[in-house]
């Protein structure tokens, strides 16, 4: 009887010792690859959310591809991010793909990201910094919550 109260005990123990190691707010509690290694991936946006409403919201009207006409075309972007810490934005319209931004990005912090891109196809000043925070990063599973309060989802399918 006592080894089993001693077992039931240490893996009660275990549970909660172990759910409290998660670096982020969402998960996972515990990875047997690194962190690099995990965000090191090819990522599609799954959703975005809105947090201070809580609406989902199109992620081509987020990300500016929307056609006030409407007659658009579904754009999707594939972000992918290696581990010696670059980046390539994948835009793909039907069949056809074309990297449209190029760059870098690190860890800031615990649970902070920082990407700098810059548009590969477009003459802009300079490149786009973006910082957020990750709430989740888990193998096929990225959740990034932005400084003006959105969600993005992105998932992989590796």
């Amino acid at each position: 009887m006592k080894k089993v109260f001693t077992i039931v005990a240490f893996f009660l123990i275990s549970v909660v010792v172990l759910n409290s190691c998660s670096k982020y707010e969402d998960g996972p509690g515990i990875s047997l690859r690194s962190k690099k290694a995990r965000m090191a991936n090819i990522w599609k946006i799954d959703k975005i959310t809105d947090l201070d409403t809580g609406n989902e919201v199109d992620q081509n009207e987020f990300m500016g591809f929307a056609d006030s006409s409407g007659a658009s075309s579904s754009v999707v972007l594939t972000f992918d991010i290696k581990k010696d810490g670059k980046i390539d934005v994948i835009a793909t319209i039907s069949a056809f793909s074309l990297t449209v931004a190029s760059g870098t990005w690190e860890f800031v912090g615990d649970t902070g990201i920082k990407i700098s891109v810059t548009s590969t196809y477009m003459n802009t000043a300079g490149a786009q910094i973006i910082e957020g925070t990750i709430l989740r990063l888990a193998n096929n599973e990225l959740w990034i919550k932005d400084k003006d309060n959105y969600q993005m989802n992105l998932a992989s399918d590796k």
